[in-house]
């Protein structure tokens, strides 16, 4: 019987390659917010190949829609084995230049969202003395980037998060970990100009941007049972763009 994954944000570029990655060996419920369209083309190809696939649509940094899509999860499958936090919104401008606003909807997606799905699975996980927490991170959440003062804090959090949180459910063999790519070729980097893209490319010694299926690919390996021993970590592919 394949474990049941339940990936926010799956509509993204890391989340789709995540969900691709990952339903050769999960059932799946996906998340989006604001893209269904984009999740019913995703369901339909991964079905065409045999895959398992359920739905989620709604606001999970909203606490009332947060408890309609997991009693809509809940309906479906009492007890998840794998939760993979995709969700996230980025933010391009100088830190004087964001208003409350802004930074307090940074905040709610990129970080209340992990305490929603965390907070809701956790129990029954502990309860079964199993499971996989993958929280998508980024590079900027440990050294931080200029221009992106509010985007670099949130995942700063999402690192402390987890770290902390691995630390707490060590005991009940449930293995927390996070994924800090750097710079990923999907559409959070459409905001950048053509020449931002290439001066980003230059800095970075690979080369090249990275593939979203490469993350997706380190997501799957957290997830598997190879990675039972590995707990509390912050992992960042990033073509050595950050190397300390």
């Amino acid at each position: 019987m394949k474990k049941i994954a339940f990936i926010s944000g799956a509509s993204g570029g890391i989340g789709q390659a995540i969900a691709r990655e990952l339903s050769a060996t999960h059932t799946l419920l996906l998340h989006s917010f604001q893209h269904g369209d984009v999740l019913k083309k995703l369901k339909n190809e991964l079905e065409e190949k045999g895959a398992h696939i359920y739905l989620v649509q709604g606001n999970l940094s909203d606490e009332k829609e947060a408890t309609r899509i997991f009693q809509q999860t809940d309906a479906l499958f009492p007890y998840i084995h794998t939760l993979i936090n995709c969700a996230g919104i980025a933010d391009y401008q100088l830190f004087t230049h964001i208003n409350y606003a802004r930074w307090k909807e940074l905040f709610q997606v990129n970080v209340d969202s992990i305490f929603q799905t965390c907070h809701h699975f956790l129990p029954k996980m502990i309860e079964n003395k199993s499971g996989k927490i993958i929280n998508i991170s980024s590079m900027w959440g440990i050294v931080g980037a200029s221009l992106e003062v509010a985007y670099s804090a949130t995942k700063g959090a999402v690192n402390a998060f987890t770290k902390a949180l691995a630390l707490e459910e060590a005991y009940s063999n449930i293995q927390v970990n996070a994924i800090a790519p750097g710079a990923v070729d999907t559409n959070m980097l459409s905001p950048l100009s053509d020449e931002d893209r290439r001066l980003l490319i230059r800095d970075i010694p690979a080369g090249r941007l990275a593939r979203p299926e490469e993350i997706a690919k380190l997501a799957a390996f957290l997830a598997s049972p190879a990675a039972d021993y590995i707990t509390g970590q912050i992992i960042s592919p990033n073509g050595g763009f950050m190397t300390y």
